[in-house]
């Protein structure tokens, strides 16, 4: 591999804006997402199988 000079060529184009990030939830909201994610973590840990946990 060589390090030459590589030019990068752009095309007149203009690009499109960037996405905006999405805005933040009410605080009521996101304590509902907390406690969704907490229980779906706790019932896929419940019904792991006890040998996968173990093992």
């Amino acid at each position: 591999m060589t390090t030459a000079d590589v030019s990068v060529t752009t095309s007149g184009t203009p690009r499109p804006p960037a996405a905006r990030t999405p805005a933040r939830f009410d605080p009521a909201t996101e304590a509902r997402l907390n406690r969704l994610d907490h229980e779906a973590t706790a019932h896929v840990e419940s019904n792991r199988p006890e040998r996968t946990r173990t093992g």
